[in-house]
């Protein structure tokens, strides 16, 4: 009896090994192929298949395996699945909107010319600032802190930072040292 059942448990757990290979596989071709969309090579995005996909994260046992590894791994597949719907969705958005600009140095030799496409404006370099500053908190394992006080706090800070350094403007980047994230300011003169 607990031969059979060990055996059922092991048959249990390479299905879902399997599957979840299956579904890994399957968000890389599409990432190709909507690659492949974004360079100009092909003409029309892969909508069939990620409705397709979507519905096999809909349908799968994996969310109620009992197997902790099974679960992990398929929550990481998970959040890399809506990591790259959000992408999608973004690059489309941009697209529709006329904002779009693909790299020619990615598309391959032989591929046809796409006519230029006017570049998105300059995004909100405050914001820029913050989404690489909560990034590195985040993967230093500190809480989140809300924007609109990250920006009042840095337009304190950048007037402060200006006059101590005798400068026109002042530039931050992120460091992330010893644990800590820190923000170092660059003077940008004349």
């Amino acid at each position: 009896m607990a031969r059979t059942e060990r055996k059922s448990i092991q048959q249990q757990r390479l299905e879902w090994d399997q599957e979840l290979k299956s579904l890994s596989e399957s968000i890389d071709k599409l990432r190709v192929q909507y690659d492949r969309y974004f360079m100009g090579i092909d003409r029309i995005p892969p909508i069939r298949d990620r409705e397709k996909l979507e519905k096999a994260f809909l349908r799968t046992r994996l969310r109620d395996a009992k197997n902790t590894a099974i679960r992990f791994k398929f929550q990481n597949l998970q959040a890399r699945w809506v990591t790259y719907r959000q992408h999608w969705n973004r690059v489309m958005r941009l697209i529709e909107e006329g904002k779009f600009r693909r790299d020619k140095s990615v598309v391959p030799p032989g591929a046809a010319a796409l006519p230029p496409v006017v570049e998105a404006p300059p995004a909100d370099p405050m914001r820029e600032l913050y989404d690489q500053w909560a990034q590195a908190r985040s993967s230093v394992g500190l809480k989140e802190v809300a924007f609109d006080k990250f920006a009042a706090k840095m337009a304190a800070t950048k007037s402060k930072h200006i006059k101590q350094l005798g400068a026109k403007d002042v530039r931050y980047s992120v460091k992330i040292k010893d644990g800590k994230v820190a923000l170092t300011a660059k003077a940008i003169k004349g």
